[in-house]
């Protein structure tokens, strides 16, 4: 438990330093950098002011020319902030330190997060994630794929362009995200595709990675796709794409590297490493 604790701490500490870049267009090191230095008082690690709205979504047909195959249908899911009701108090006293008012809950567009998951893993395993950025003012965006269908990263790196266009038109929910300058984030192999998104994705702005994996350097074969070499054998690597192009994230994970994964690094420095807690 005291682990999970440290774990979420920093983790949640470390994605608001990152996003903060959505909210300015100074560079994601500055932001991070002047927000760790600040005296804030806020409390990262709960709630924010903001009420959570769960926003229904139908389901994206992928069209052919995303190269989906045989299964197109993504299932998107929105987590919008909300201004809290005059009955309702914050959840954070100490968070009006961080423009806690109902401005930063419904000011539009908002701040956009798409939140990319682990390797077979649904959405619904980061809900407190994304009702977390919610609850400070940002529109968390999540999907999922058919269940055990396995999409190899050049393929699915394709979706992201569908379901930006889907939301920017969806009647509900038209003009409230600012889609222009997004967020990337995700977890393990979700960690890479965020990777991925930031290095080729000019919309992609600042990223964080959480225990981000890497692989690739070989092209991807049709016949592996569908099949566990489709995600050893994925074209491209994060490093290497990242390579020379100045971009900038955050990333929570270990500072070791093990054997079969690669820790994506940022000015060679990991956000923190707790050996007990690895």
């Amino acid at each position: 438990m005291l682990c999970y604790a440290y774990w979420f701490n920093i983790v949640v500490h470390a994605l608001l330093a990152t996003l903060l870049m959505l909210r300015s267009p100074s560079s994601a090191a500055a932001a991070a950098t002047s927000y760790f230095n600040s005296q804030h008082t806020a409390d990262y690690s709960r709630l924010g002011p903001c009420n959570v709205e769960d926003q229904p979504l139908e389901t994206l047909l992928l069209p052919e020319a995303s190269g989906c195959g045989s299964y197109c249908r993504l299932s998107p899911r929105l987590h919008l902030p909300v201004s809290p009701n005059s009955s309702t108090s914050s959840s954070n006293p100490s968070s009006s330190a961080v423009q806690a008012s109902s401005t930063r809950c419904s000011a539009a567009p908002l701040p956009t997060v798409v939140f990319f998951s682990g390797f077979q893993l649904r959405s619904a395993y980061y809900t407190p994630y994304a009702r977390w950025l919610a609850s400070w003012g940002y529109a968390c965006v999540q999907y999922d794929l058919a269940l055990f269908h396995i999409v190899p990263d050049e393929v699915e790196l394709g979706y992201l362009p569908y379901l930006l266009d889907y939301l920017q038109h969806h009647p509900s929910i038209k003009g409230r995200l600012n889609l222009n300058r997004i967020g990337a984030a995700g977890h393990s192999r979700g960690g890479k595709l965020a990777a991925l998104h930031l290095a080729d994705e000019p919309r992609v702005v600042a990223a964080f990675l959480v225990d981000p994996v890497d692989s690739g350097g070989n092209k991807s074969s049709s016949a592996a796709r569908g099949s566990l070499k489709a995600v050893s054998d994925t074209g491209r690597s994060a490093v290497q794409a990242l390579a020379g192009k100045h971009k900038q994230a955050a990333i929570a994970g270990e500072a070791e590297l093990r054997p079969h994964t690669t820790l994506l690094t940022v000015h060679n420095r990991v956000i923190a490493h707790n050996r007990d807690c690895a």
